[in-house]
C-alpha cells in the first residue's frame, strides 16, 4: 500500500501492519490528526467504520469521510481548543504547527491538530505532526500535566522545522508541554 492517491505511486508501508483490521478488539473511537494519505487512509476508514466506530477528527476532514460513505452520526470534528465525551474519557484537540490537504490544489483546505485525552486518573497527548513552537506551552498549561506524551520524530530533515520534529525538538516540546 502506498501513501498516495495514485497506487502504487508515493512512499510504500514499510512493514506489514501487526495486527489485521478485523482482528482488532472493540474500538469506540478512531482519532486522526490530519488528512495527509499517510495519516487518514479509505481503506482503514471504511473497514473500521462497519464497526460503527465514531472518527474524531479537526475541522474540515468530515467532508472526506462522507465523501466515503462515513455516516455523519460517526463523525465528530472539532477546532483547536474544542472538546468531546467518549464515554468517560474528555478528548480535547491542541493546536500543531503543520500543514493539510490530498491534492495539490487544497492545501490548508482542513485543519490539522494534536490531541489530548483526560481520563479519571491519567492524562495523555500526541502531538500530531507539527514544528516546534509556543503552542506546546500553551497546551501544558491548559491541558497538562501529562502522564504520557508521544511526539513524532519519524519525518524530520533540518529542511522541515517548521513542520515536523526533531529529536532533539520533540524533547524539548515534552518539557514545554507539561509532560
Amino acid at each position: 500500500t502506498n501513501a498516495s492517491p495514485i497506487a502504487g505511486v508515493g512512499p510504500a508501508r514499510y512493514l506489514t501492519p501487526s495486527i489485521a483490521l478485523s482482528d482488532l478488539p472493540s474500538i469506540q473511537a478512531v482519532i486522526i490528526s490530519h488528512d495527509h494519505y499517510d495519516h487518514l487512509d479509505m481503506k482503514s476508514v471504511r473497514a473500521l467504520a462497519e464497526k460503527g466506530i465514531t472518527f474524531i477528527v479537526p475541522i474540515g476532514i468530515g467532508v472526506h469521510l462522507e465523501a466515503w460513505g462515513i455516516p455523519d452520526k460517526q463523525i465528530k470534528e472539532l477546532g483547536w481548543w474544542e472538546e468531546e465525551k467518549i464515554g468517560s474519557l474528555q478528548v480535547t484537540c491542541p493546536p500543531a504547527r503543520h500543514f493539510s490537504g490530498r491534492e495539490l490544489t487544497d492545501r490548508f483546505g482542513t485543519l490539522w491538530a494534536g490531541w489530548a485525552i483526560s481520563g479519571k486518573k491519567n492524562k495523555v497527548f500526541f502531538s500530531g505532526d507539527t514544528g516546534m513552537g509556543p503552542h506546546f506551552e500553551e497546551i501544558g498549561k491548559r491541558l497538562g500535566p501529562f502522564n504520557l506524551s508521544m511526539f513524532e520524530v519519524g519525518s524530520y530533515d533540518p529542511a522541515w522545522p517548521d513542520v515536523h520534529l526533531g529529536p532533539e525538538q520533540a524533547l524539548e516540546a515534552h518539557r514545554a508541554s507539561n509532560g
